[in-house]
């Protein structure tokens, strides 16, 4: 299945803790005495020199370095050809089709292998739902429809044989599969979607994994790879037991790998069962 439809059809198929300060300060008389310098209290050894403390990472620190090295082990191949505004139209239209030769390498030697990661934020659980022989039909014509259409010959022009890929047109579907109760139905299995974040205290914007510089990428203290594990859950007892906004271990059965890229921008997605 192409780009853009698995994406549209996929939902279808620390922590530091702060002492707490008292508000019953120790008080001084004012005796006339001057308070004497404690140097360990200044955070300076016997000799006055500054003390240094020790960082100790937590478990949840040394599981988030150890999944970011797993999830870029497998995407290294493909950042390769990453978008980048320096090069020029021909180059990137070339890097593109190497980009899809070198995703479509990967997913065959991935593919059936088993991926596990220590732990990625539950964003939400939902029901699986695919196409129905209807909606398929409605598709079709909607494909049929849109190619009859001057803008949409323009569109399809300008992307050749591509159209399957051009998101203007994965939209208008999804729109359309949206008031379509008939073009989809459940079946009966649950599609768990899973994020990177380092903590359940990260915000939405503070996801993903910061990859580590390399000359080559737009650079940012902010710049992150977004990650998107999708992962399929067979029984509604399992499904039920899973708590969202929870940092849970992920494995299983490699489906797919998909990757995209933009001047400042990736996004790689795992569809596991």
């Amino acid at each position: 299945m192409n780009r853009w439809l698995l994406v549209l059809f996929s939902v279808v198929l620390p922590s530091v803790v702060f002492p707490e300060f008292s508000d019953e300060a120790e008080s001084y008389e004012d005796s006339g005495a001057t308070e004497e310098s404690n140097p360990e209290a200044d955070g300076e050894d016997a000799e006055g020199e500054n003390r240094v403390e020790e960082i100790v990472p937590s478990q949840r620190d040394k599981d988030w370095l150890a999944d970011k090295k797993t999830i870029m082990q497998i995407i290294s191949p493909l950042r390769k050809y990453r978008e980048s505004s320096k090069y020029s139209v021909v180059q990137r239209r070339k890097r593109k089709q190497q980009l899809a030769a070198a995703l479509v390498k990967l997913n065959r030697e991935i593919a059936g292998k088993k991926l596990s990661l220590k732990g990625a934020y539950l964003e939400e659980v939902e029901p699986e739902k695919r196409l129905t022989k209807y909606g398929l039909n409605q598709l079709k014509s909607l494909k049929q429809a849109f190619n009859e259409d001057a803008k949409g010959k323009a569109s399809s022009a300008s992307i050749a044989d591509d159209w399957e890929n051009n998101p203007f047109l994965a939209m208008m579907m999804g729109i359309y599969l949206m008031d379509c109760p008939k073009c989809l139905q459940e079946t009966g299995r649950y599609v768990a979607k899973f994020t990177m974040k380092p903590s359940e205290e990260e915000s939405l914007f503070e996801s993903g994994i910061v990859p580590e510089f390399d000359g080559d990428e737009p650079y940012s203290p902010d710049y992150r790879i977004q990650v998107e594990i999708r992962k399929i859950i067979n029984s509604e007892t399992h499904a039920l037991q899973l708590t969202k906004g929870k940092i849970l271990p992920v494995s299983g059965t490699i489906v797919a790998v998909e990757y995209e890229s933009s001047d400042y921008y990736e996004l790689v997605k795992f569809y596991l069962k």
